[in-house]
Formats: C-alpha cells, sequence, structure tokens
C-alpha cells in the first residue's frame, strides 16, 4: 500500500495519495474490531478500495494523458521562462555593461576635456605670458624708439628754434617790425627757417611736441608769406593770449594788427596797435612806426566810410569830393607832419631812414587819395588848375620843412627847434579861405604837390616813395619830369619783385608795372596820337600779370592795396581796376562803361 502511495507521490498524485494514506491509516487504526461487522467492513473497504484503486487507475490514465502535454507545456513554459531569465540575466548584463562602458566613457570623454581644458589653459597661460612678455618687450622696445624719436624731434625743434631766435635778435637790434618781410635776406632766410619747420611740424604733433613762442612767430610770418593770411592770424592770435613777452610780444602784436587790416578788419587792428604802442618810450622806433601805422589804419577805415558814405548814386564824382576828402584825414596828415618832425629829429637811430621813408609814404598815399578821381583813373589835372595854385599855395603856412619834414632840411635853415602845435597846418588850411577858394581840380592840384614835396625830400627814396612821386607827376602834366620819374619806377620796381614774397604785395606790383607802362603810352599818345604798337603791347602784357597776381589769391577776405586809390581794395574791385587802367583809347570792349565806374561799382573790402 505504501508502494503504491509512493509510487502515486511519484506520479505526481497528491491527492490520491493523500486518500489512500487515510485509508490505511484507519484499517491500521481499527485491530479490535472483529467478527462479522469487521469482515462486512474489511469487503466493503476492500470494495471500496478496489473501486477506489480502479478509480485511482483511471484517474493515473487520465492524468497521464493530461499530465504528459501540460509537462510537456510547462517544460516549454520553463524552458523558455528558463531562457527568458537567463536571457534577461544576460540582457542586464550587458546593460549593465553598456551603462558601465557609457558612464566610463563619458567619465573618460569628461576626463580629457578636463585635461584637455587644463591642458589649453595650461597653454592659454604660457601663450599669454609669452604674449605679455612680448608686448612687454615691443613696449619697451617703442618706448626706447619713441624716446628716441621724441629726442631726435626736440633736437630738430631746438635747431630751428636756434636758428629763428638768431634770426629774430637780429631784427630785434635794428627796432623795425617789417624788416622781417621787406629786408630780401631776412625774408629768405625766414622763409627757410619756416620751410623746415613744415617739414617736421606733423612729426612733432605726433610727438606731442610744443613749439617755442619765437619758433611760433617764424611761423606765423612764413604762413602770410605763404598766402595762408587766415593761418597766420590764427597762430599770431594764440600766440599773443600766452607765451610771447618782451620784444617778441611787440613783434607780434603788431603783425597782428598789420593781418588784421588785410582783412579789412581795421578796427581789431587799431585795438592791437594799441596795446603793442603801451610802455613805449617817445624816442623809439617802433613807437615811431606804430604811430605812422595807426594813422595809417585810421586812413584806411576812413577812406572806407567815405566810400560808402560820400559817393553819389549814379556811381560818378560828387562836387567838392577833394575838399571833403580833405576834410576826413585832415587830423591824420597833421599827425604824420609832427610824426615825421620828430623822427626827423629823433636819438634813436635805429631804422631812422626806413621808417622816415614809412612816414612819407603814408603822408603822400593820403594826399593822393584825395587827389583821386573816380571818373577817370588815367586822367591828368587840368594845365588851368594846375596853374590856379602856383607856388604860393602851402600847407596853411609853417614854413615848407614841416610839409617835407626832413632832418636835412631841418638842418639848412636850422629851425629844429619847430614845436609840434606849430605842424597843425592841414585843419587850418582845410577850414581856411584858401581852399575853399580852390576848384575841385584845383584843390586836386594842390593836394598832389604837398605830395611830391614830400617824396623830393627823402634821400635815397624806395620804390613806394618814387612811384608817388612819378604819380604827382604825371597828374600835374609835367611830362618830361613824369617820363624820368616812371623810368626811375619801373627800374626799381624790378629790384622788388624777389622770392617769398606774400602774393598781396605781388599784386600790387604788378598793378604798379601796368600804372607805369600806362602812364608812358598816354605820354607817347600826346606826342603820336595814337601810341607805338609796342606800348600798347607792354599795356595788354602788364594787364594779364596783374589779373594773374589777383587771381592767385585764394582766400576771400585778404584785400589788396591799390596803387589807384591808394588803399586796401577787395579782389573783385581790385580786378576791374586793373582792367579800367589797361583800358586803351580804339578798344570796343567795355565802352560802354566808364573806367572809372567800373573800378568804383567793385565789392568793397571784405570786414
Amino acid at each position: 500500500m505504501v508502494e503504491r502511495v509512493q509510487a502515486v507521490w511519484r506520479r505526481g498524485l497528491l491527492p490520491a495519495a493523500v486518500v489512500l494514506f487515510a485509508s490505511a491509516g484507519l484499517v491500521a487504526a481499527s485491530p479490535a474490531i472483529a467478527g462479522p461487522v469487521e469482515t462486512a467492513i474489511q469487503r466493503r473497504q476492500s470494495k471500496e478500495i478496489e473501486t477506489l484503486g480502479e478509480d485511482l487507475d483511471k484517474s493515473e490514465k487520465n492524468f497521464e494523458r493530461i499530465f504528459l502535454p501540460v509537462s510537456f507545456l510547462i517544460g516549454i513554459l520553463a524552458l523558455g521562462g528558463g531562457l527568458g531569465v537567463v536571457f534577461s540575466i544576460r540582457d542586464q548584463r550587458r546593460i549593465s555593461q553598456l551603462h558601465e562602458l557609457t558612464v566610463g566613457g563619458e567619465m573618460m570623454s569628461q576626463r580629457r576635456a578636463e585635461q584637455s581644458y587644463a591642458s589649453f589653459f595650461e597653454q592659454s597661460q604660457t601663450t599669454l605670458s609669452l604674449v605679455n612678455d612680448t608686448l612687454e618687450l615691443s613696449k619697451e622696445a617703442n618706448l626706447r624708439a619713441s624716446e628716441s624719436m621724441k629726442q631726435r624731434a626736440q633736437e630738430q625743434v631746438d635747431a630751428i628754434a636756434e636758428r629763428a631766435d638768431d634770426l629774430l635778435q637780429r631784427v630785434y637790434r635794428d627796432g623795425d617790425f617789417e624788416k622781417i618781410v621787406y629786408d630780401a635776406e631776412v625774408r629768405v632766410e625766414l622763409h627757410a627757417t619756416a620751410d623746415e619747420l613744415r617739414s617736421v611740424e606733423g612729426f612733432l604733433r605726433l610727438q606731442d611736441i610744443q613749439l617755442p613762442p619765437h619758433v611760433k612767430f617764424i611761423k606765423a610770418i612764413g604762413q602770410f608769406l605763404d598766402d595762408d593770411t587766415e593761418g597766420a592770424l590764427r597762430t599770431l592770435r594764440q600766440l599773443s593770449q600766452g607765451g610771447s613777452s618782451g620784444e617778441l610780444r611787440r613783434f607780434t602784436l603788431f603783425w597782428l594788427g598789420y593781418l588784421s587790416t588785410t582783412v579789412g578788419e581795421y578796427g581789431a587792428a587799431l585795438r592791437t596797435f594799441a596795446d603793442d604802442d603801451a610802455g613805449l618810450d617817445e624816442d623809439d622806433t617802433e613807437h615811431f612806426q606804430l604811430r605812422c601805422i595807426i594813422d595809417e589804419t585810421r586812413f584806411f577805415e576812413k577812406a572806407k566810410r567815405f566810400r560808402e558814405d560820400k559817393r553819389s548814386e549814379d556811381g560818378k564824382e560828387a562836387e567838392g569830393e577833394p575838399l571833403k576828402r580833405l576834410n576826413a584825414v585832415a587830423g591824420l596828415l597833421d599827425d604824420l607832419t609832427e610824426l615825421a618832425y620828430l623822427v626827423a629829429t629823433s636819438k634813436d637811430s635805429r631804422e631812422r631812414h626806413h621808417v622816415s621813408l614809412e612816414v612819407a609814404r603814408t603822408r603822400a598815399d593820403i594826399y593822393i587819395w584825395i587827389a583821386h578821381d573816380p571818373a577817370d583813373l588815367n586822367k591828368q589835372v587840368d594845365p588851368h588848375a594846375v596853374a590856379e595854385i602856383g607856388d604860393r599855395w602851402k600847407l596853411g603856412g609853417p614854413p615848407a620843412h614841416i610839409v617835407r619834414g626832413d632832418e636835412e632840411q631841418l638842418d639848412e635853415e636850422q629851425d629844429a627847434s619847430m614845436t609840434a602845435d606849430e605842424t597843425k597846418g592841414a585843419v587850418g588850411f582845410v577850414q581856411s579861405d584858401d581852399a575853399r577858394k580852390l576848384s575841385d581840380d584845383g584843390l586836386r592840384a594842390w593836394a598832389l604837390r604837398q605830395a611830391a614835396t614830400i617824396c623830393e625830400a627823402q634821400h635815397d627814396p624806395d620804390f613806394d616813395v618814387v612811384f608817388a612821386h612819378a604819380e604827382c607827376r604825371f597828374k600835374l602834366g609835367e611830362d618830361k619830369a613824369a617820363e624820368d620819374a616812371i623810368h626811375e619806377a619801373e627800374d626799381r620796381l624790378g629790384r622788388e619783385f624777389g622770392e617769398y614774397m606774400e602774393q598781396r604785395r605781388k599784386a600790387t606790383l604788378q598793378q604798379s608795372d601796368l600804372i607805369c607802362r600806362r602812364w608812358l603810352f598816354h605820354l607817347e599818345q600826346k606826342q603820336s596820337e595814337t601810341g607805338s604798337h609796342e606800348s600798347r603791347r607792354r599795356v595788354g602784357q602788364a594787364a594779364k600779370q596783374t589779373l594773374e597776381a589777383a587771381a592767385g589769391m585764394h582766400q576771400g577776405r585778404v584785400t589788396i592795396f591799390s596803387q589807384i586809390q591808394r588803399r586796401n581794395i577787395g579782389r573783385p574791385e581790385f580786378v576791374k581796376e586793373a582792367e579800367a587802367i589797361a583800358k586803351l583809347p580804339g578798344e570796343t570792349k567795355g565802352d560802354a562803361e566808364s573806367p572809372g565806374g567800373d573800378a568804383e561799382s567793385g565789392s568793397d573790402e571784405t570786414a
């Protein structure tokens, strides 16, 4: 029985085994039952057991039929589950390995990146150190080069400054403000110094090297000579506001005032000259020069105002204009007469001759301006008007040497004690009946005679005085004396042209040449009625050169000194004036307009 249960157990029939085991236990547990009861029970139990056994056999067979595919299926499922577990474990292992590899790779990547960054940083630090070292070396090299260049530039500035100082000291000794321009030798030296300065000025600016004040002054005058008047004005204004003293400041102020007159700023020029004159001794050459140029500037201002206020609407000469002109400038003439006397008797002999000529030129210019006839620029005074004045018309009564103002005649007359009060002749004359009795042409002849007397009194005259004298002789109708004076003026004019002269002065000199040739043509025409072809050609050539010189001036405000009007005028008016002078009889161009009208209708100074 036990074996059967074990067999059933081994077959996996657990419930059947349990039942068999319980039955066997019951049989074994009832040994006291006996007899028929026991037999009947045993038979029944045996039968039941057999039935149970049969059922068990059937169940075994059925179980075997069912259990085999189930076992196969379970085996397959178990195999699949086992394989799944195996593969799952392997996959998990692979995933774990892959994760570890990924993490390891990322860590290695980060480690490599960290190493790369560390290496890059280290190399960058090394490179930066090398760059810093290189920059430091370059900086040191640049500093050394800069210091070397700056030292070289400073040496150049020092050399230029020494050269400029030597030049200015020569001018200071003579006490002549204008010598730096009118003296050809000084002018050449100044131009060479200014050229040398210009060649290094940009380099000096890069090196932040400031020019010494006296070098700036040389630069300003060089700019003026190179037709850069506006630039020269800026430089002189900067210099006058600080950085100059002593003689340099006086020269700076003088030239600042002078250049202001060239652009028509007469009020500013007068204030500058007044500042410059402050503190000078009454007997100083510089004081005489300033006093002369102050009177000349006042004359320019009065002449400009007279032109604006007194000209008639139709552009022709107003009645009684010479007397009105004289009345406008009589005070200046008296002051200049007194100045001529003071210069002639001065104890300061420095450049006294040049100052005397400047005073004489200014006086002659004013007298010729009084005699100017805007209706005809080439007109000679009527001979009857010249005869009208004769020899009896002097400057209001004072002795002739007061008119002339030269030291030689003072010595001759032994009258050097004449006081300034006795020289006030022009104001008295213009208010006298003698002046009012004269006709306009008579008054012109009187003014021209005064100018001629002043010019004749100058020994060793310069071009300006000789030219003024030639004009007086020509306008007075003294043909032979005028021709000789004109030839002398042409001869001196040839010496005036030189290198490094300001463009406005060249234009004035070219106009002077044109005027001389036009006068000679007029004198020739009086003899031959038509004038030679050569004379006409020379006038045309001079006119062309005059217009070219005027065209060479590129700064609009800069004026030109007119040798006809004896004052500064604008370039457009100067051009029209030159064309009017050059117009010869028989020419049809511009016949509809009067020469004087052309000249007078041009634009005036640019203020």
